[in-house]
């Protein structure tokens, strides 16, 4: 009730200053890029999704509808991953653009000034507005600074959620120090053509680098979000739970190293990769193809891979333990 309360308060805010036609402060989540869609309705094809409605005019309830027909079922969580990269990324804008993700034509942040800028500079207009009117000099009080004001915040914004996710990252990995050996439930969180990421029931999330995945000769499937080996044709999948053994920690470089354990247990799929597909499957990352990947993962970890792919035969060919593979 609190957080519906909340939200009618930024969407009233943000509507009533946006029909006195003043300078203002949005939060705006934009309608996403028409490209991002048509590869999300292409991979829901696969598990034989259908999305009513115009996908070159998207709306919020068509994404919805989505996500209630996949509901419980497996694909679940690879769908909500999908359908999150495709969406585009919420800012700050002294232009009213609407809030996509909320279905809000208005929106700002206006109910947390003691912790955010954002709605700090929001009540100050307020005030401004209240105590100078709405004319023409009030106006241009605010006009030229807005615009930075609006790309600051998001700057900033962006830098504290990866300072939090760094810091989050490396307490977890100093937690994992003393369980080196271990063997974990876990389930695939992101599949690259790197390797795969796993997250543990306790949130602790780490990498099974494609070079000891050493059971089969692994190929990525972008179409399908996996890798399929070459002879046994198991796959692995986002939200496919997986059974792992704790390799390597580093709480420096936050970094914790997983491998499948028993990978005779992966289950099979008919699914071959065409010649065009697997391309370059195990050869450099391409940098230009970054946001092709699929999964919550940032650049840390896409950067994480690359130089695990450059560092791996000096890092792990003296433990005798990891075969030297061509990936990416």
């Amino acid at each position: 009730m609190i957080e519906s309360f909340m939200l009618a308060a930024n969407e009233t805010v943000a509507e009533h200053y946006f029909k006195e036609k003043v300078p203002f402060l949005y939060r705006i989540h934009e309608t996403p890029d028409k490209d991002r869609i048509k590869s999300f309705v292409d991979f829901l094809e696969v598990f034989g999704i259908t999305v009513h409605g115009d996908v070159n005019n998207v709306k919020p309830k068509m994404l919805q509808n989505v996500l209630k027909e996949v509901a419980g079922k497996p694909e679940e969580e690879m769908v909500q991953v999908m359908m999150l990269r495709s969406m585009q990324q919420a800012k700050y804008s002294d232009e009213e653009l609407g809030h996509f993700g909320l279905g809000a034509p208005y929106y700002t942040h206006f109910t947390s000034p003691i912790r955010r800028y954002p709605d700090d500079t929001v009540h100050r207009l307020i005030k401004w507005y209240h105590e100078h009117g709405k004319g023409e000099k009030a106006k241009a009080h605010w006009r030229d600074k807005l615009p930075e004001i609006a790309e600051h915040t998001s700057v900033t914004e962006r830098r504290g959620i990866d300072t939090e996710r760094d810091v989050d990252s490396m307490k977890k990995a100093e937690y994992m120090e003393d369980h080196i050996g271990e063997t974990f439930d876990a389930v695939v969180s992101s599949v690259m053509k790197f390797g795969l990421f796993v997250e543990l029931p306790n949130t602790v999330e780490g990498l099974i680098h494609i070079s000891v995945m050493d059971d089969d000769y692994y190929e990525y499937s972008e179409k399908h979000l996996a890798l399929i080996g070459r002879k046994t044709h198991r796959i692995f999948q986002i939200g496919q739970p997986v059974q792992v053994k704790l390799l390597r920690v580093d709480k420096d470089l936050r970094e914790v190293d997983f491998q499948i354990v028993h990978p005779e247990n992966t289950p099979t799929t008919k699914i071959r990769v065409p010649h065009d597909d697997r391309r370059g499957n195990h050869g450099h990352f391409n940098r230009r193809d970054r946001n092709k990947h699929n999964g919550h993962v940032n650049n840390r970890q896409i950067n994480r891979g690359q130089s695990r792919h450059h560092n791996n035969s000096r890092d792990h060919h003296s433990e005798g333990r990891r075969k030297r593979r061509r990936h990416s």
